[in-house]
C-alpha cells in the first residue's frame, strides 16, 4: 500500500533551537487543535518548552516519506475515504518508527525521543476525561514535536531537504512527511544513523486498515 524514504539531519540543539524554534507562533497554531489541553504529548505541556530540550547537546531529526502506490490511490472514491486511510496508515507507521526509538533510548541512556505528532498509544488519552488524569503509559508518551513550538515546514526543507506536502493532483499528495526526533549527549553519529536506517516500517493493507474502522488503533 505504501513505500518510505528516509531522511537524516544532526545538528546542536542549541543552534537548532535557536534557527527554529518560535514558540508564541507556533503553539498558537496548536490551540486550533482538538488535541491542544487534551493529550499528554500536546501542549500545553508540563514542562518548559524554551528550556526542557537544552540539557540535551544534540538534536537528530528523522524524516520519514510516505509514497502510497498509485492503485490505493486510484481506488479512494472521495476525500473523506482519502482523509479517513491515510490517517489510519500515518499512526500505524507513527507506532512503528516511535516504538523502535524508545527501543534506542533504553539502548542509550540519558536520550530522549519525540514524537511526529500526538500521542496515540492509548485508546483515549487520560487528560481528556471529564477529570484528567495522569499519563497511563508515560514510559511510552513522548512529547510532539510540534509541542516544541517548532518550524516543521523550515526543518523539513532546510535540514531535510523534504517539501511538506498538502494537496496533490489527486486525492492525496505525491507523498507524506513525517518528522521524529531525537536528543542525546556524545554518541557518535555513525552509530546513530546506522540505527536510524535499521528501523523497520512494515506495510500495510487496504483491507487490514478498513477491517480497523471500528476498531481503535491503539491496543
Amino acid at each position: 500500500m505504501f513505500t518510505t524514504e528516509q531522511n537524516l539531519a544532526f545538528v546542536p540543539t542549541d543552534k537548532f533551537l535557536d534557527t527554529y524554534q518560535h514558540v508564541e507562533k507556533y503553539l498558537a497554531f496548536c490551540k486550533e487543535c482538538n488535541n491542544y489541553g487534551h493529550r499528554w504529548s500536546c501542549p500545553p505541556l508540563s514542562i518548559d518548552p524554551t528550556t526542557f530540550l537544552r540539557k540535551f547537546k544534540n538534536m537528530a531529526l528523522i524524516g520519514v516519506k510516505v509514497y502510497y502506490e498509485d492503485a490505493f490511490v486510484d481506488s479512494l472514491p472521495n476525500a473523506e475515504e482519502a482523509f479517513y486511510l491515510s490517517g489510519r496508515a500515518m499512526r500505524r507507521i507513527r507506532r512503528q518508527v516511535s516504538g523502535q526509538l524508545l527501543e534506542l533510548e533504553k539502548a542509550h541512556p540519558q536520550t530522549l525521543s519525540l514524537g511526529a505528532g500526538s500521542c496515540e498509544w492509548c485508546c483515549k488519552c487520560a487528560r481528556q476525561l471529564p477529570e484528567p488524569q495522569p499519563c497511563k503509559k508515560p514510559e511510552k508518551m513522548r512529547f510532539s514535536m510540534d509541542a516544541f513550538g517548532l518550524d516543521l515546514t523550515a526543518i523539513s526543507e532546510e535540514l531535510l531537504n523534504t517539501k511538506i506536502l498538502w494537496k496533490g493532483p489527486k486525492l492525496l499528495p505525491e507523498y507524506h512527511t513525517l518528522i521524529f526526533g531525537f536528543c542525546y549527549n556524545d554518541i557518535p553519529e555513525e552509530t546513530l544513523k546506522t540505527a536510524f536506517n535499521n528501523i523497520v516500517i512494515e506495510d500495510v493493507s487496504l483491507e487490514d486498515l478498513q477491517a480497523t474502522r471500528h476498531r481503535p488503533v491503539a491496543k
